[in-house]
């Protein structure tokens, strides 16, 4: 029902064909899911999606660590290169890094456009709880990305500016890097 130019619907066939495959041969459907919610997220409000992933993620993260505090449900323990790490009642101590993170997107979506000090303090606190307990490195480097983005988006006012600073951060020069295959 969304109105778009045949490359526009090529593009997100594309997409969606790609992450399908990539769903079969991998068995993780989650980039599947993803490309079906950004191919249909067009003309959406972010607002009331974010509300709802905010709710959604607080409720989740509140819920399952205080059952696995008070033994409702198992607190599972990994160790991984001698670092203990706690899920909080969550499957995978990632899981609890994942939710974390999604709880920072959402209210960061909320307040884009203001001051970004909640936000940091919010991500500060994210980190702190991620590192204590789950220790999900991926998680940590999400949120202190997530602390970068919101820095640019509000100092750098311009979309034009704007596009070229994500550009910069996109694009990876390899060329500067050392060659470390050939060693």
């Amino acid at each position: 029902m969304q109105r778009a130019s045949f490359k526009c619907w090529a593009f997100s066939l594309a997409i969606v064909l790609i992450s399908f495959i990539s769903w079969r041969q991998s068995g993780e459907s989650s980039l599947f899911w993803a490309s079906i919610f950004i191919v249909c997220a067009n003309n959406v409000r972010i607002r009331p999606l974010a509300k709802i992933a905010l709710t959604v993620s607080f409720a989740t993260l509140i819920i399952t660590i205080l059952s696995a505090g008070f033994g409702v449900i198992e607190n599972k323990v990994f160790v991984r290169g001698g670092i203990t790490r706690y899920a909080l009642g969550f499957n995978h101590p990632n899981a609890l890094g994942l939710y974390l993170f999604n709880a920072c997107v959402a209210f960061s979506a909320l307040r884009f456009g203001k001051n970004p000090i909640p936000d940091f303090g919010l991500i500060a606190v994210s980190i702190l709880i991620n590192l204590t307990f789950a220790d999900s490195r991926t998680s940590a480097l999400l949120l202190v990305l997530l602390a970068i983005f919101l820095t640019i988006f509000f100092f750098v006012r311009t979309d034009r500016l704007r596009k070229k600073v994500l550009t910069y951060f996109l694009v990876v020069d390899f060329r500067s890097q050392p060659n470390t295959l050939s060693k």
